[in-house]
């Protein structure tokens, strides 16, 4: 075994050497004013006999050899490099490998971090950092977010970037990775479901590349919130569908594997604060097995998560590239031997080999001064509108960046940091000259999703000496997509909804050639934003009403039909009885006459000079043409107590029951009108009419404030404040109430039936009757039957539950009439400068 050891190291280091090395890239990215000390990066390949990459090196099998020559080509010094300057090494060791195949892939993890996955956490990092080895060992061309996320705040990675750019890290990053990995934890419990769609919906800012395959895990142990969602009382409640992240996939090509328990497995307390099957059950409904059913890019994985899962391929391989970072020092020369020097050249060859490849640059230019290339910059920065931004607080980086996909890049130093002016110039003073990979920035949200205004770019820009010294840089709306999608979503959630009439579905159609009216222009600049972000804070408004909306119309639909039911169970259950008396009356008179004398003294029906030929027909007789009206009048009587405007709903109920009872047989065809009836008469000019009005309202806002705001002087910060401090108005005011109301009307009542003290006659009848059947029981056993049911009669009236229902189909349309006020107080909220 050790000698096939041996031969294998000896095959290695024979492959080696034989191996070419090219170099592929290089640049001097950073000097110091004497020109003896200057940052280098170079990048080079290195190939077999046969032209294949050689991958897996390590820095000691590589040997870098800086020498300064003068002007006459003498060598002056000659010394190793050494990577002993982090700062100066792109913050690294300075040497990185990047050897990628044909399978770009580019995935965002996005990981609850609430209290109730703590037991989850150390499974995920392990998971994690495997697949992270099985993308090296693929060597899958990868770019990798991992994040947080929880509710209303942006997600974040684990461990804050000593680089603070919004981005994927690549292959060039690996124990940048791993940290953030190290540093996942769980906080505490926020007892509230988790914002995951979102948190989807912002990782669209990220700077994904167009040909890689681009896939989002969520992994929570909870339901995603919505716009359905109960939480409208925190100050940043959640306007997001479900259908925006179906859209925003459909087209951005963007899958989403999503990891969760099932039901019974998750975060108690969450679900039980938050959801009732009774009260939102669209919460579940439109969790993330949804998109399962819509959108073919959305994948399940089991729970815990397993990263193995996750697929990745084992391509042929399209490159490779060892890259190199240090620091050039020759500071220490004589000043003799600095006289003369002039040109550094740097040699790159394998351990063990002669022949090096190399690459040089000039300490001093033709004149023999020390070279100080640099450059004043002028930058006019503007909106996508092709406006001056005219917002003091935008600020532009210029960054030097190893290789050209900025994979990494250094800390920025004061001197390229910059704010803009009154007038939207950014100026640098004296920049080397070079390429600079660039990011504008300017964020006005306060750590919230719904507010967030701002600006955000990235590119590139070369500085030359000869060059052009001004420039004119577009700046992109940041969170436009977020909030396109977004408004898509909610449009869908409008058709959708189960009280949509084909007014709403017209005016659905109006709110998206809105938007198209923005969008034609292909530019969206924040102003716009910003009245796409106050309609998308309004229709969620009266869409997360129009949820309980739509519960209490399909469960109003069922208590009619309940209601018509028991009504016609407790008939039912009557003349059976009825039925019953009437078989056994002539047996029960003929006892009456046998046993006069056990009767004379036992009943007190003979005491109170009647006789059960009398009582029999008595309860016939109600049975028959009484009992339903005393039932109705019950029924009504609790409508009216309870329903604020009970009319119309009386007169139909009324109605409908005594068309079921005399029409019982035919009694299932009826449920279509019922439907038509409570859409129309009740939930339209109750809700929908409201709403529709509404929704007009807030369009006629949005343009009136897109008019106000033309051109003029924009500042995002207070834009923001704005709106947030209004948007945290209105819920104070009026939704923080919502869900709690509507659980305590849509929830079952307590029994309030009590049958005895409204069927009088039966009251005053009854009695009696099971009193005469139980003195004759022994001689007649077949009057036993007949007095149980006699006896339980109330019993079962009461736990048919028919006022009861009522009661609670009276609660339904009152807290449909409650949500008025909210309704009409949204438009003028949202826009609220």
């Amino acid at each position: 075994m050790k000698n096939l050891t041996i031969l294998i190291l000896a095959f290695l280091c024979a492959t080696i050497l034989a191996s070419e090395i090219k170099i592929r890239d290089f640049e001097v990215w950073n000097k110091d004013h004497s020109g003896w000390w200057n940052a280098i990066w170079c990048a080079i390949t290195v190939e077999d006999p046969n032209g294949n990459f050689v991958t897996n090196l390590q820095a000691k099998d590589f040997i870098i050899t800086e020498t300064i020559y003068d002007s006459n080509g003498e060598e002056v010094d000659t010394h190793r490099a050494v990577f002993n300057d982090k700062f100066n090494q792109f913050n690294g060791s300075g040497f990185w490998e990047e050897s990628v195949t044909t399978d770009k892939l580019d995935i965002v993890f996005l990981i609850d971090n609430t209290g109730s996955m703590k037991k989850y956490i150390d499974n995920i990092k392990k998971q994690l950092k495997d697949f992270l080895a099985r993308l090296y060992q693929n060597n899958t061309d990868f770019r990798i977010v991992i994040a947080e996320y929880e509710t209303s705040n942006d997600p974040s990675w684990p461990a804050k970037f000593e680089d603070p750019v919004r981005r994927f890290c690549g292959p060039l990053m690996r124990e940048e990775i791993e940290q953030q990995i190290d540093s996942i934890w769980a906080a505490h419990e926020s007892w509230n479901l988790q914002w995951g769609y979102d948190a989807f919906l912002w990782a669209l800012n990220l700077n994904w590349r167009e040909d890689a395959r681009k896939i989002v895990v969520i992994i929570t142990d909870v339901f995603t919130d919505s716009v359905h969602g109960p939480n409208w009382y925190f100050s940043d409640g959640c306007v997001t569908s479900p259908y925006a992240v179906h859209h925003a996939m459909k087209d951005k090509k963007i899958a989403l594997y999503f990891c969760q328990p099932e039901k019974d497995q998750m975060a108690s307390t969450e679900v039980e604060c938050n959801y009732s099957e009774k009260i939102n059950p669209l919460v579940e409904k439109m969790d993330f097995d949804f998109l399962l059913t819509v959108n073919s890019l959305t994948k399940k994985l089991s729970w815990p998560f397993n990263q193995s899962e996750i697929e990745l391929f084992q391509n042929q391989l399209l490159d490779s590239k060892y890259y190199f970072s240090w620091v050039s020092d020759f500071s220490k020369l004589t000043d003799l031997q600095k006289k003369s020097a002039s040109k550094v050249v740097v040699s790159v060859r394998l351990f063990g080999d002669v022949n090096p490849v190399s690459f040089s640059f000039y300490i001093k230019d033709s004149e023999g001064k020390i070279s100080k290339e640099t450059a004043d910059l002028t930058i006019r920065l503007k909106d996508e509108a092709g406006n001056p931004l005219n917002n003091k607080a935008v600020t532009m980086y210029l960054y030097k960046s190893l290789g050209t996909a900025a994979a990494r890049i250094d800390l920025p130093s004061v001197d390229y940091r910059q704010q803009n002016n009154q007038d939207s110039i950014v100026k640098f003073r004296r920049i080397s000259t070079g390429k600079y990979f660039y990011i504008v920035e300017s964020y006005s949200t306060f750590d919230g999703y719904e507010n967030q205004l701002g600006y955000y770019s990235t590119g590139w820009i070369t500085v030359q000496q000869d060059g052009p010294k001004e420039f004119d840089l577009t700046v992109q709306t940041i969170y436009k997509e977020t909030n396109i999608y977004r408004f898509l979503g909610l449009i869908e959630e409008l058709r959708n909804m189960k009280v949509a009439t084909k007014s709403v579905q017209d005016l659905a159609d109006q709110l998206l050639s809105w938007l198209a009216g923005l969008q034609s222009d292909n530019a969206i600049t924040n102003a716009e934003l910003e009245a796409i972000i106050r309609m998308n804070f309004g229709l969620g408004a009266l869409i997360n009403c129009s949820h309980y909306a739509s519960v209490e119309y399909e469960r109003s639909v069922e208590d009619i039909l309940q209601i018509t039911q028991k009504v016609m169970s407790m008939i039912s259950r009557a003349r059976k009885v009825a039925e019953d008396l009437n078989e056994k009356k002539e047996l029960m008179i003929s006892a009456s006459r046998t046993f006069l004398d056990i009767l004379t003294a036992n009943w007190s029906g003979v005491a109170a000079k009647t006789t059960i030929e009398i009582l029999v027909q008595k309860v016939l007789s109600y049975v028959q043409n009484q009992i339903l009206e005393d039932i109705l009048n019950a029924v009504l009587k609790k409508l009216q107590e309870t329903m604020l405007d009970p009319d119309k709903l009386a007169i139909y109920l009324d109605g409908h029951i005594r068309k079921a009872v005399s029409h019982a047989d035919q009694y299932d065809f009826q449920k279509g009108n019922v439907e038509s009836f409570v859409l129309d008469s009740l939930v339209s000019p109750i809700f929908v009419e409201k709403m529709y009005k509404e929704i007009g309202q807030l369009l006629d806002e949005a343009n009136r404030f897109l008019k106000t705001n033309y051109g003029q002087l924009y500042d995002i910060y207070d834009h923001s404040s704005s709106m947030r401090q209004s948007f945290q108005e209105f819920r104070s005011a009026y939704m923080r109430k919502l869900y709690a109301d509507a659980a305590r009307h849509l929830s079952d009542q307590k029994l309030l039936d009590d049958w005895q003290s409204v069927l009088s006659v039966l009251t005053q009848t009854i009695p009696m009757i099971t009193e005469f059947l139980e003195l004759f029981e022994i001689t007649y056993p077949e009057f036993k039957p007949l007095r149980e049911s006699l006896e339980s009669l109330y019993e079962v009236f009461d736990n048919i539950r028919t006022i009861t229902q009522t009661y609670e189909l009276a609660l339904k349309m009152n807290h449909l009439r409650s949500m008025q006020p909210i309704i009409s107080k949204i438009s003028s909220f949202a826009f609220t400068q």
